[in-house]
């Protein structure tokens, strides 16, 4: 209702991932040269594939769209060998979740994608295992204890179902050059700190890495999937993703309101020139800038401010903005060396360790702790326990609050990141 009044047939800054679909692939801005790169090293079909970057920057929406690339080539006979997705969603690991559940948990998956791509499959050449055999083997009381999350099966039966499928694969994709289905481990971070990511990595890689066709690529948080030293021939280098450009993040926006525009008339509550702002004010986290985009749109709609022109739109965009900047500022207690910091942070682009504290001109690294915890209190900034174990190297970040906060000590206006 609310996005049908400023003439929209959607939400245009929507937080969730761009879809593997045509739809995606024409909203995604500002990424040709990592989507085409990406497809290189799938297609390449040696070490898997990585992606690297700050949380919010895109990685989860380039990855649906080279996945919806590869099905589209597959579809049209267009590549050879065969890459094709699995269906549904990346998979995700969780914390505290067994290796063996997230082994099955893909076994299930790919199991599931035979049966339902079996005719593209076999269009394309390749030795389909018995349609039959794959429902008999999906309904058997095992496989759904795994899809409800149950880890209770007989190891001798489990054993048995999962040579079942890696006979299938090797049916279908019998050497590491005939292609395979493309696995996407998303959202690394969820298993809360690097080491934890690298530990799954390493226990998967005899059942999973190493399986004939199963091409993987993963996601992580920045500097969280560099390879150990059991994984350098398995894991290639990291793809890293960087923020968008500004003008990208224009084309971004204008992709969104062209396509779920229903009328010449209707009215973006964020043109693009506002929401670059917002991304840059935020500290270039498109994430964030959509989230902040949202809750505008919905205070416009709360006081039925659902029509005007952009330029009346814009400033009542800045005043809103503003606002909320000045309060968050308003609210904030910290003593001057505090804000010293807290300043200097914001010059970094928000982004330090406490391995830094001799250019915050400190002594000791203690010293320069009782600040950031200061600001952490006030939920100026986070840490990334994304340095394993080592405590002194984990990295400290501003949240949104604190881009905010530093936006009204600014002056209003979106800091110059170096």
């Amino acid at each position: 209702m609310m996005w049908a009044e400023f003439g929209l047939a959607a939400n245009p800054y929507a937080t969730d991932p761009i879809p593997p679909s045509e739809e995606g692939d024409q909203l995604l801005a500002g990424r040709d040269a990592e989507l085409e790169e990406l497809l290189a090293r799938v297609r390449a079909a040696g070490a898997h594939p990585t992606v690297e970057g700050d949380d919010g920057v895109g990685k989860t929406s380039l990855v649906s769209v080279v996945c919806h690339r590869l099905r589209s080539e597959v579809e049209q006979g267009a590549s050879s060998p065969v890459f094709l997705p699995l269906l549904g969603e990346p998979v995700q690991p969780r914390a505290g979740h067994s290796v063996d559940l997230f082994v099955e948990r893909v076994y299930l998956r790919v199991a599931t994608t035979i049966l339902g791509e079996r005719e593209t499959l076999r269009r394309r050449g390749l030795r389909v295992p018995d349609a039959a055999e794959v429902r008999d083997w999906l309904r058997s009381p095992i496989v759904r204890g795994w899809g409800a999350g149950v880890n209770t099966s007989p190891g001798d039966t489990v054993a048995g179902l999962l040579g079942t499928v890696d006979r299938w694969l090797h049916e279908l994709f019998p050497g590491p050059r005939s292609g395979g289905f493309v696995c996407v481990a998303d959202n690394l971070a969820a298993l809360e700190t690097a080491h934890g990511a690298r530990t799954l990595l390493e226990a998967i890689g005899g059942p999973l890495l190493d399986r004939c066709g199963l091409r993987w690529v993963l996601c992580g948080a920045r500097g969280g999937l560099r390879a150990s030293a059991r994984l350098p021939a398995r894991l290639g280098a990291p793809l890293e993703l960087g923020p968008l450009a500004d003008e990208d993040v224009e084309a971004a926006v204008e992709r969104r309101l062209r396509r779920y525009r229903t009328s010449d008339d209707a009215t973006a509550p964020i043109g693009p020139s506002s929401f670059r702002t917002l991304y840059e004010v935020l500290g270039r986290d498109l994430r964030e800038a959509f989230t902040y985009a949202e809750a505008f749109s919905i205070w416009l709609y709360s006081r039925e401010k659902t029509a005007g022109t952009p330029g009346e739109l814009d400033a009542l965009f800045e005043a809103w903005l503003a606002g909320r900047a000045d309060l968050h500022r308003r609210e904030t207690e910290l003593g001057n060396r505090a804000w010293q910091v807290f300043d200097q942070l914001a010059a970094r682009r928000g982004r330090c360790s406490t391995g830094d504290f001799e250019d915050f001109g400190f002594h000791t690294r203690d010293a320069m702790r009782t600040h950031l915890a200061a600001l952490e209190t006030q939920n100026l900034v986070t840490t990334l326990d994304n340095h394993e174990n080592d405590k002194r190297r984990r990295t400290i970040v501003l949240t949104p609050r604190g881009w905010l906060v530093r936006y009204a000590r600014g002056d209003h206006r979106p800091p110059r990141l170096v």
